[in-house]
């Protein structure tokens, strides 16, 4: 192969730089999901779920205070993925209403609010 005026081929440089894609990832990821929009739907899902009491912190009652929100809205996706995102800090995890109430409502506000 040849070499990139560094003396490395370029087959052996994605290792030596991977940690600066990597580290990249999740604040690219981060501030790609929090648009206005993205950043406004969170601020409504924080305000929604603050006003379910602790005992009412189900995934049944998460589901059916979130979906008041993104059932308003083009796109579901729009509040509900940078809610997973929030919650588990990956694009795919489990269901974002069982990861929240797994989490307790303390545990989900607090990284919904680390999140905006």
């Amino acid at each position: 192969m040849n070499e990139i005026g560094t003396g490395i081929a370029p087959n052996e440089i994605t290792p030596l730089i991977d940690f600066i894609v990597t580290a990249l990832v999740p604040l690219r990821k981060t501030y790609t999901m929090l648009n206005i929009h993205g950043y406004f739907h969170l601020k409504q899902a924080i305000n929604i779920l603050q006003a379910l009491s602790e005992k009412d912190f189900t995934k049944e009652n998460i589901k059916k205070s979130l979906m008041q929100i993104a059932d308003k809205l083009e796109n579901r996706g729009g509040l509900l993925h940078p809610v997973r995102y929030a919650l588990s800090g990956k694009d795919q995890s489990p269901d974002p209403f069982i990861i929240a109430e797994i989490l307790g409502k303390n545990e989900t506000l607090s990284r919904l609010q680390k999140a905006v």
